[in-house]
């Protein structure tokens, strides 16, 4: 059954050296997590697979895309260290979820129009109809 719910969500580009919830852009890697900046480039690594050109983050929300897959901060990892430290996104592809259908449509939860996910995670629509 298709879905169809009102996008809520406000995507934007990530230009260089910006940071938005967590999704920091330097030149052809997007980064994932809290950290100062020393512990960034340092010890961070750069999410796998992401087309930094079609790379987008929907505000206030945790939701990214790109044109092969969705992104959400599934697990993450804090480290402190002498010098600085940090958390970074350890667990970050949403599988499943069509990137080109994906909407975000409020109070943490999204759909590609087939499936409903909440946080990031994949749910049963019977609880969007409890809300």
């Amino acid at each position: 059954m298709k879905h169809n719910y009102v996008e809520k969500g406000n995507w934007v580009r990530l230009y260089e050296g910006e940071t938005i919830d967590g999704y920091t852009r330097l030149g052809d890697s997007i980064y994932g997590g809290y950290a100062d900046s020393v512990y960034l480039h340092a010890y961070m690594r750069a999410l796998k697979g992401v087309d930094t050109k079609s790379f987008k983050v929907c505000k206030n929300t945790g939701y990214a895309k790109d044109v092969q897959r969705v992104y959400y901060p599934l697990k993450i990892v804090c480290e402190d260290a002498e010098d600085g430290g940090g958390c970074y996104f350890e667990e970050y592809i949403i599988e499943k979820a069509n990137p080109v259908s994906f909407k975000y449509i409020g109070n943490r939860y999204a759909t590609d129009g087939e499936k409903l996910f909440y946080e990031g995670r994949e749910v049963d629509w019977s609880l969007l109809k409890q809300k």
